[in-house]
Order: C-alpha cells, then structure tokens, then sequence
C-alpha cells in the first residue's frame, strides 16, 4: 500500500479522497486485507502500530508533490451508528432519505444480508475507526500534507448536507482546532481547484454564505444551527430552506 500510494502520487494523482490505503501503508509490519472488517480493525489499532519512517516516507512524498487527500473520516463513523439510539436532529435528517437506502446501510458494511450476525463490539471498532482516523489526519496536516474536508454519501448515516458538518466535528474531535477545520471546507478546497472567486468572504468572491445563530469558533457543531443561506449573492430565509 506504501508504494501504491507514493506511485500514484509521483505520477500525478492529484487528490486522494479516502483513508482507506494509507492505515495499511504506516502500519508496523506485513498487513494483509481481505474484508472490510480487516480494514477497520486495522484503523481501531492502528495508534499502537505506526511505523513513523514509513509515515513520514509518505507525507513528504505528498508534500512535495503536491498531492491532496480527504480523509472522509465520518464513513466510519456512520456505519458505527447503525446500532445507536439517534438524537433528535439525527431523527430529523434522517426522515429525508428513502427507507430502501437505510434498509441497504444495514447490509452495506459487513457486505452482509444478515447485519445481525454482527456484535455491538463490531459496531464499537468502527467508531473508535473514526476517531483514529481523524487523529492520522491531523498528524498528516501538522506534517504539511494538503487536506480538505468532504463526506461520502450514500454511505450508512452520511446523509447529503448533515455529513459535512459531521465530518468537521470529527476532525475537531481528533484534534484539528476549529479556525483549521473550517479552513478544510472553505479556503482549502478552493486552492485546490485553483479558484479566486470562491472559499473566503472578500470583494469579487462568490457570495455563498451559511449564516450561523451561534458561533462555530466556540462549538464545531454550530455549524449545524443555519439561519439562513445568500447562495451566489440571493438571500434564502429559515422558512425557504425549511420548504425545500
């Protein structure tokens, strides 16, 4: 996984979105994967296992070529919620999507008709997953490789919209600090797509804006309690967004 990733990378791949190579590629030893339960169990522990010559390897190599990653932490987050109680505002997201596509999520990320067959333990890895892949992330980034903030719909619980912020207090979880982790979803993705027109609130940018009752520098999760919307300079209300 080491020499795939530093492949793809010194030949020009521009982003990585997704974790999933790179716990196997600065993990200690010989990893073999053959399911995704391999995979995330491999992320469970991965703190205990780093190999740093091999992680350093791989962020300088990212680092100097410029190559991008998102870590899309909150696919292991999701599927670790499948067998938890949902607060209030899960319920209210969750009300948006088709009952067929929860009834899939069950199945989803054992690759298994029988969801059953599986423990809360199980369920308890892949939360603990996310969390350790959030913690990478920020040692990837205070090592000075690129990232920006994305989710992976329709992946168990990432629902379009909610799993973005979620995403983003996550990362605060593995120990981004706020100011950097907004930064992942506004100015980074924007130098990444080369543009000077949008990412940031400035004369002759695109005037897309979230207006916030609270402010998210003093709870990430703030970012969920949207007044209102100005998309490309047209102001939508409360009432509007609750109608569409």
């Amino acid at each position: 996984a080491l020499e795939t990733l530093i492949h793809a990378s010194t030949i020009g791949q521009s982003s990585i979105e997704h974790m999933i190579q790179v716990q196997v590629a600065i993990t200690r030893g010989d990893v073999k994967v053959q399911s995704f339960m391999d995979v995330v169990d491999v992320w469970a522990k991965i703190m205990n296992q780093i190999d740093t010559v091999k992680e350093q390897r791989l962020y300088e190599v990212l680092k100097r070529n410029g190559t991008w990653l998102t870590p899309t932490v909150s696919v292991w987050w999701g599927v670790g919620q499948l067998n938890q109680q949902q607060d209030e505002i899960m319920q209210k997201w969750l009300q948006q999507i088709p009952k067929e596509i929860i009834k899939e999520w069950s199945r989803n990320p054992f690759q298994d008709p029988q969801p059953a067959n599986h423990t809360s333990q199980d369920y308890a890895t892949f939360r603990q997953a996310g969390l350790n892949n959030a913690i990478v992330a920020k040692r990837m980034f205070d090592s000075g490789v690129n990232l920006m903030a994305g989710s992976d719909s329709a992946n168990p619980m990432i629902i379009p919209g909610y799993g973005l912020h979620k995403e983003l207090e996550l990362l605060v979880e593995g120990g981004f600090s706020v100011a950097d982790a907004l930064r992942l979803a506004t100015i980074s993705p924007a130098k990444f797509l080369q543009r000077n027109d949008i990412g940031q609130l400035a004369p002759n940018y695109m005037a897309d804006i979230v207006i916030l009752d609270d402010n998210p520098l003093m709870d990430i999760r703030n970012t969920t309690k949207i007044n209102g919307v100005v998309l490309r300079g047209k102001s939508i209300e409360r009432e509007a967004l609750d109608e569409i």
